[in-house]
């Protein structure tokens, strides 16, 4: 039997339907990939705006003292306990304090979770968490280390941090 004209006719409609669905599907999926991007590009060139607004913390011990040594800076290491209302206390308090965080951007920061780097909480000579080491730029503890239990005022944090970067501040080339 044969098949009526209009039938290679319809299958060529429907092709055209579909391509001309694809397409706008293709124009959709475009559109989503350009807004994408668009707000990559605005979280990158915010975050390098940013960047020069505070101090930076690192997560990793062995990481900060390379960038201490390399750039020849103090470093602080402050010994957290994740969980604790006195680390969020600490984090709110005292280090978004802009006295604090001015003072801190010239010092390597280090965050470690007092649990998980036993060896550089013997390398420092520190017993418990929500404790703050000020370290010369090789590593070595040069300060007496604060107690952040119970929180200090952002005052007091600040006396410390000054003197403790005093010890630690290498001395001038001559």
């Amino acid at each position: 039997m044969r098949r009526p004209a209009t039938f290679i006719h319809e299958i060529d409609l429907m092709t055209i339907v579909n391509i001309a669905r694809s397409i706008r599907c293709v124009r959709t999926v475009r559109r989503i990939a350009c807004r994408g991007m668009l707000v990559v590009i605005g979280a990158l060139g915010l975050s390098i705006f940013a960047m020069g607004c505070g101090p930076v913390w690192y997560l990793d011990g062995d990481l900060g003292e390379r960038i201490a040594a390399e750039q020849n800076k103090p470093m602080l290491v402050y010994f957290k306990s994740w969980d604790s209302s006195l680390h969020r206390n600490m984090k709110l308090q005292v280090f978004e304090n802009a006295a604090v965080k001015s003072e801190m951007t010239d010092t390597v920061n280090v965050e470690l979770e007092f649990a998980y780097f036993p060896e550089h909480r013997k390398r420092y000579g520190v017993q418990r968490s929500q404790v703050a080491v000020m370290c010369d730029p090789q590593g070595r503890r040069v300060a007496s280390p604060i107690d952040l239990n119970p929180v200090p005022t952002p005052e007091v944090f600040l006396e410390w941090l000054r003197k403790a970067k005093a010890e630690a501040r290498p001395p001038p080339n001559k």
